[in-house]
């Protein structure tokens, strides 16, 4: 018994030293891990390594993707990675993107807008249908392309009569082919 109890000390002893190394890290050094991280040739996000980062990852995401001088690539990412994260705090910033007028006309904004909205479908599921829909009627074809992906990506079956509605209507082959592969994706669910 006494060499059980030896044994998980031993093991524990280095899991709660790491926790503790990753509590004391500074926002700055959780910050340059994490655009590093973003920066990977091959990245594959999965919350379970955005947290071995520390625990100001969510706020540091938001604060990543709001920056101009970061990397169009590392900005859209750190949209990406708040999928992870679906709280108060995400939701209002990523739906704050949806509609934001400094985004339009531009290839990075759509990039981030279209990203944002992914996020949010993924984060939110369900309850991010309907500020989605609102933007299914978007002048530029892209948005609108990015409304039909996210719509696949939340998962909801509350979108698909909506979906196939919007499908009969929709003339831009690109947006038409998200629609479809969108309702592709929720029969399957």
């Amino acid at each position: 018994m006494l060499k059980l109890v030896l044994a998980l000390l031993l093991v524990s002893a280095p899991l709660a030293s790491a926790h503790a190394e990753r509590s004391r890290r500074s926002r700055e050094d959780q910050r340059a891990s994490l655009v590093m991280l973003l920066s990977a040739y091959e990245l594959r996000l999965d919350r379970g390594g955005l947290q071995t980062i520390g625990p100001d990852v969510p706020t540091l995401l938001i604060d990543i993707a709001n920056t101009p001088r970061e990397a169009p690539t590392v900005r859209t990412r750190a949209l990406a990675a708040l999928a992870f994260y679906p709280d108060a705090t995400t939701r209002n910033f990523l739906a704050s993107l949806l509609n934001e007028r400094s985004f339009e006309g531009t290839n990075l904004g759509r990039q981030l807008r279209r990203q944002a909205m992914r996020s949010f479908a993924k984060g939110f599921g369900d309850a991010a249908i309907d500020e989605l829909l609102a933007l299914k009627d978007d002048a530029d074809p892209l948005v609108r392309e990015g409304v039909a992906i996210a719509l696949g990506d939340a998962a909801s079956a509350r979108a698909l009569p909506i979906l196939q509605t919007w499908l009969v209507n929709e003339s831009v082959f690109t947006v038409h082919a998200a629609i479809d592969a969108a309702c592709e994706r929720l029969r399957r669910l």
